[in-house]
């Protein structure tokens, strides 16, 4: 009976232990276009710069380097600098991404005057500006 309780403890213990523990290591995520789509500028930029700073660079801007620094995942690399950081297919083509749309392109507080020009609207919906169609 005793070997059965302290198997038991054991086995509770041993259970719960790992719970109470933070994990420090938050997985990045690569957001679609359609999400990033609805962020600020300022979410853009820290967007971008975060695929830098899971690399432990350490940056230039005191603001970057405030924000990152409260990360748990975050390790400053004295070592590293831009061009010693390798980045992956994916990771380029993300930041690539981000940029597209840090230029303002889908920003909603910015208007391009292209959008509304009858050349924009024949392109984005060929029903609209039907200058092909023949006469019936």
């Amino acid at each position: 009976m005793k070997r059965l309780i302290i198997l038991l403890i054991l086995t509770v213990f041993t259970a719960y232990k790992g719970q109470t523990e933070q994990k420090t290591d938050t997985p990045f995520t690569f957001l679609n276009d359609e999400v990033l789509k609805t962020k600020s500028k300022e979410e853009l930029k820290l967007l971008r710069n975060e695929v830098y700073a899971r690399k432990g660079y350490i940056f230039k801007s005191n603001d970057l380097n405030k924000y990152f620094k409260s990360k748990p995942w975050y390790a400053p690399d004295p070592n590293k600098n831009i061009n010693s950081l390798t980045f992956t297919s994916q990771e380029k083509d993300y930041v690539n991404k981000i940029k597209y749309h840090e230029e303002g392109f889908y920003n909603k507080n910015e208007i391009d005057a292209s959008k509304k020009c009858i050349n924009y609207l024949s392109r984005e919906k060929p029903d609209f500006y039907p200058l092909n169609e023949k006469k019936k």
